[in-house]
Parts: structure tokens; C-alpha cells; sequence
């Protein structure tokens, strides 16, 4: 049986045992929910239960956000099979690895698995490149107050940060519009098979804009030619 609901808040009131029991103990799910409290359902924004016997599978989802799956692994192939038949959008994947695993079995269209360890995979080559994307590594008066901007929105303790060293150290690509930085990526370490993004800033200001997507792109297209795969490191509070 599956479920349709109208928003965030008629969701969470209907599955509130469940989200909150032990085996549904998800804050990424609880989130999701709430974003989507007083939005209608539509093909970005959509909460959903599939239920079987006495197995459950929650969903929610929310524009620019990782689809958030939580309940029995069994369910998810009719999950894939309902994305199909409504033509409902996601950009990625928060779920545990036994889920992303089954979600892969049955569909090719995933761009970002999003583990709840804080993982994301890509796994489509996306070949795209844009021209307001530059290597910023030597924009060092740019680049360094993004990188403390970073960190501070972080909670990071920044006082025995080297930023001088970061920007030397570390290859990053910035979107510019007007000789502005508005928007970067870093690359962390790159091993033989792969190669690892760990900061990613955009100035609030100019978020919700497209301009973090098309660098992931951007720079994941230039680490794939290069025969790396990509995998980001993400704080689950992202």
C-alpha cells in the first residue's frame, strides 16, 4: 500500500510513532519532514509511506535536498518502481548503505548516494563544464576568507587554522560572476581509483541559485576524465 500525503506536517502527525521509534531514529528524516510542513506535494516536494504486512518504508523529500528513505530494506524496489511511474524528482540519496545498495539494483538514474555515515558517491558521469569556473587556488584574496567562512559556519575553531597553507595545499575551483566568487569547491586527497571533495562553500547570499551543483559537476567531470571516481565527504547536518 502506498501513500501520498499533502505535506510535511500531515506526514509527520501520521507517522510520528514511527519516525520517532528506535528502528525509524533518523534526524535527517525529521528535518525533511519539517521543511516540507507547509509545502504541497508536488514532484520535488513529496512525503510518502509504502507499507506491506508489517513492513514500512518512509520517505520524504525536498527541493535541493537528499531524499531521505528510512524503513525495511524489502520495500525499496517498489519505492524505485513509484519514483518511475509519477516522475518524481530527487537529486540524491540519505539513507543507510544496506537501502543505497537495493536503491542501485533496481534504478540507473541516481546522480549522489548519500550515506547517513556522511558519504556520497557519484555515480553518473555528468561531462559538464562551464565557463565562470576557474581554478581559484592562487585567488588567495578571495579564496581564504571563503575558506574561513567555511569553517566558522562550521563551529570550527579556526584560531590554529594555516588558511595560507589550505589555499596552497589544496586544488579548488570557484564560480565567478562579475570577478566574484561566489560559490567553491576543494579537492581533499586523490588516490589512485579516486579522488575525495571535502570543502564546498557558497556565500549565503547566493545560495539556492544552481551554482554549488554545477561545480560538483564541473569539477567531478574533470576528476572522472582523469579515470578517478568521486566521493564527498558531508556532515549529516548539511
Amino acid at each position: 500500500m502506498v501513500k501520498f500525503y499533502k505535506n510535511g506536517n500531515e506526514f509527520f502527525l501520521d507517522n510520528q510513532k514511527a519516525i520517532l521509534a528506535e528502528e525509524f531514529k533518523n534526524q535527517l528524516l525529521y528535518k525533511t519532514a519539517i521543511k516540507t510542513a507547509d509545502l504541497d506535494l508536488s514532484n520535488d516536494n513529496y512525503n510518502l509511506r509504502i507499507t506491506k504486512d508489517d513492513k514500512i518504508l518512509l520517505v520524504s523529500n525536498v527541493i535541493n535536498r537528499p531524499m531521505v528513505i528510512v524503513g525495511d530494506v524489502e520495500l525499496v524496489k517498489k519505492l524505485v518502481e513509484i519514483i518511475k511511474k509519477h516522475k518524481l524528482n530527487y537529486q540524491g540519496i540519505s539513507a543507510n548503505y544496506e537501502i543505497i545498495a537495493e536503491f542501485k539494483k533496481h534504478s540507473e538514474d541516481l546522480l549522489v548516494f548519500h550515506s547517513s555515515l556522511g558519504l556520497m558517491l557519484y555515480y553518473e558521469k555528468p561531462n559538464y563544464q562551464d565557463p565562470n569556473i576557474k581554478e581559484i587556488t592562487k585567488d588567495k584574496d578571495q579564496l581564504i576568507p571563503l575558506l574561513r567562512s567555511f569553517f566558522l559556519e562550521l563551529n570550527d575553531d579556526i584560531r590554529n587554522k594555516d588558511f595560507e597553507e589550505l589555499a596552497e595545499t589544496k586544488t579548488s575551483y570557484g564560480y565567478y560572476i562579475d570577478k566574484e566568487i561566489v560559490s567553491f569547491i576543494t579537492i581533499g586527497n586523490v588516490y589512485h581509483s579516486y579522488a575525495e571533495i571535502g570543502y564546498a562553500y557558497t556565500k549565503p547570499e547566493c545560495r539556492n541559485m544552481g551554482y554549488m551543483q554545477k561545480l560538483l559537476s564541473h569539477v567531478i567531470t574533470i576528476l572522472q576524465k582523469q579515470g578517478k571516481d568521486v566521493v564527498l565527504l558531508v556532515d549529516n547536518d548539511n
